[in-house]
């Protein structure tokens, strides 16, 4: 009976010991599990989702340069910043775009996007904007801070407000709410007001201190135009340019002459000595193109004496093998002579 006892004595404490034992390994297991869930939420886990926050001063549609400009802000608050998301929406869809870049607290900058990037300039309708941080080498997108709906015109236009960070002082815009426009002085941008004509400030953005050239009158007038000013539609005028007839615009505000549009040897004419007819193996051999100059205007130069700019009341190209050319008639009959040069005009200048 003691032997027996001993023995059950010996086994309890050898139960105890395996249930201690089993309960170690039991929480060694858990532990594991429980680290590595804390180890990945604390990788996900980044100060920067509360302290960084981006706002959008403006969104607008540059019709002209086809494209979107939005203008995004910082605001205070440390964070690692090393991108934005742009998230473009049309009313049915989205489109996402990442632009990298390093905003500092306080600072604004506007971003230019084209059409295939918002998925279409004339369907765009609303922006967000999403800040990107790193956090130990992994990129974290965190979460949408604005998003505004984007004007079709730009600011000033009637969509839109002033924008801060385009160098020019803008009404509402002031020292306080945006020194890089408004600080004046070194580092600072135009200040409209200031009864200087500042660099970045026009007639358009800042009449007060930039005076309408006198050249801005309506019409471009060859000679006449101030020194640097981009005839009445550039950006030193106000109203819209109207180039003169026989002038064309240059595509930067000022007019240039009209080229011609087409020039050959009169080959044929007739009635001899009051031509209203000629032909040339040199006008368009194409029925509709040789159409297209009727109400045009000929002049011609050479063998005849037939100075003046003439209309052009009918054209046809014939296709008869035995004569495959286009002719010309003339409003009034002229001097001109087989073996003259003539030219075509779209205006009654002809050039002149």
């Amino acid at each position: 009976m003691r032997g027996y006892k001993r023995v059950r004595g010996l086994s309890t404490v050898v139960t105890t010991l395996m249930i201690i034992l089993f309960s170690l390994v039991a929480i060694g297991v858990v532990w594991v599990v429980v680290k590595n869930l804390i180890g990945n939420a604390t990788t996900e886990i980044s100060f920067d989702r509360f302290s960084l926050n981006l706002g959008i001063s403006d969104a607008y549609i540059d019709n002209t340069a086809s494209q979107v400009n939005v203008a995004v802000r910082r605001s205070a608050g440390q964070g690692n910043l090393t991108g934005i998301y742009f998230i473009f929406h049309n009313g049915t869809s989205s489109t996402s775009v990442k632009r990298i870049i390093n905003l500092k607290e306080l600072e604004e900058r506007t971003f230019t996007f084209n059409s295939a990037e918002v998925g279409g300039i004339s369907n765009v309708q609303l922006v967000s904007v999403s800040p990107i941080s790193t956090n130990a080498g992994s990129e974290v997108i965190l979460g949408i801070t604005d998003t505004a709906e984007i004007s079709s015109s730009p600011p000033g236009t009637g969509g839109g407000g002033p924008v801060c960070g385009n160098s020019i002082c803008e009404a509402t815009e002031n020292q306080a709410n945006c020194p890089q426009d408004c600080g004046g002085g070194a580092g600072g941008g135009a200040l409209c007001g200031n009864g200087i004509c500042d660099s970045g400030e026009t007639a358009q953005s800042c009449s007060q201190d930039c005076a309408i050239p006198p050249s801005c009158n309506g019409v471009w007038t060859p000679g006449s135009e101030d020194s640097g000013a981009e005839c009445d539609g550039g950006t030193k005028c106000l109203a819209s340019c109207t180039c003169p007839v026989g002038f064309m615009g240059d595509g930067s505000g000022g007019c240039v002459s009209e080229p011609s549009l087409g020039s050959g040897i009169v080959e044929s004419i007739w009635p001899v000595g009051v031509a209203k007819y000629f032909d040339s193996g040199n006008l368009p051999k194409d029925s509709s193109q040789i159409v297209s100059y009727i109400g045009k205007y000929a002049n011609f130069s050479g063998v005849g004496t037939e100075t003046r700019c003439l209309q052009i009341s009918y054209a046809e190209y014939l296709s008869d093998p035995a004569y495959n050319k286009s002719y010309m008639r003339l409003e009034l009959p002229s001097a001109i002579m087989s073996g003259d040069t003539y030219e075509i005009w779209v205006s009654s200048t002809c050039g002149a």
